[in-house]
């Protein structure tokens, strides 16, 4: 898997495989990491879903972490072919 440690961390917020997996979220994130959509439409989206306020927080946080640790991997990817 390419971004294992994000997928990895993202993981330790769902209570089963079978609800990260399921997660509307995540599938956002997915599809946001093979070029669906931008970081600010799901942002806009996670703002009108219908769960509450402490939940839209925490969506948020972890979508900015994994999004950064995805940048990152993507970064030393890029940095370990040019070596």
């Amino acid at each position: 898997m390419r971004f294992k440690r994000a997928a990895d961390m993202l993981k330790t917020f769902f209570p089963s495989e079978a609800s990260f997996t399921n997660s509307t979220f995540i599938a956002r994130l997915n599809g946001l990491l093979k070029g669906f959509g931008t970081l600010q439409h799901i942002h806009q989206e996670i703002k009108l879903w219908n769960i509450p306020g402490s939940s839209k927080h925490i969506l948020l946080d972890m979508m900015q972490r994994s999004v950064g640790e995805t940048r990152n991997n993507a970064v030393r990817l890029t940095s370990e072919k040019v070596e």
